[in-house]
């Protein structure tokens, strides 16, 4: 259940980016494609992929730490690249 309850607020999350983070982020995450060939299928320079990540990854931390008061949720986005 807890799981459950998890995944639907992850996808919660990324269904409130903005259109262009959410794109980057359905690339990486369901679709497995690196920066290089998201930047590709694009069109975009891989420094605006990197950027577009950084900036979802932000929101989504703070999304999720809110829904969490407050826990640690960068486990759950990868934190780190």
């Amino acid at each position: 259940m807890a799981q459950t309850e998890l995944r639907n607020t992850v996808i919660h999350a990324i269904s409130k980016l903005r259109h262009n983070l959410r794109v980057v982020v359905v690339l990486r995450l369901v679709h497995g494609l690196t920066s290089v060939e998201i930047a590709r299928n694009l069109g975009l320079t891989v420094a605006a992929v990197k950027g577009r990540t950084f900036h979802a990854k932000r929101h989504l931390r703070r999304h999720l730490e809110r829904k969490f008061e407050g826990a640690h949720a960068g486990f759950l986005i990868g934190a780190r690249d």
